[in-house]
């Protein structure tokens, strides 16, 4: 089996990262939720979706563009940890979930370089991608 992702990238543009980013916050849903997290995702419903959303975020533009980030993560049950990106070459940071964390937010000096976690429960991030991909390119859309 392949490591290397054979499936479709959106061109890098403010405008598509935008449209990536409202795109994956609404379909972010609740089976997506990683058991450890599915009792904090009953009080917020982003909860438990930042390697989703990471994920999803990271596919659709690829290694190129953006930079995996993870660091630990108080509010699941257990360990947990916690997902953004960052754009390469900039200072830019992107995390779709930090509502999560409220007014206080996150404290990212916390976090380290990462990679996709690529077991269940944490792979529903395909999902979120491929349903981002269908609102950009309409539902007919043959994804792999």
């Amino acid at each position: 089996m392949s490591n290397i992702f054979q499936g479709k990238r959106l061109e890098w543009s403010e405008e598509n990262l935008q449209f990536a980013i409202e795109s994956i916050k609404k379909n972010l849903t609740r089976e997506l939720v990683p058991p450890g997290w599915r009792n904090a995702n009953s009080r917020n419903p982003i909860a438990g979706h930042c390697h989703n959303a990471t994920g999803a975020l990271y596919m659709l533009f690829g290694p190129e563009y953006l930079q995996i980030w993870q660091g630990d993560s108080p509010g699941a049950d257990g360990n947990a940890l916690h997902f953004w990106v960052t754009v390469k070459g900039s200072d830019r940071l992107i995390d779709i979930t930090v509502d999560q964390y409220g007014e206080k937010g996150y404290d990212y000096s916390i976090g380290h370089r990462s990679a996709m976690l690529g077991h269940s429960p944490y792979y529903n991030a395909k999902e979120v991608y491929e349903r981002v991909l269908r609102d950009f390119y309409g539902e007919s859309l043959n994804l792999f």
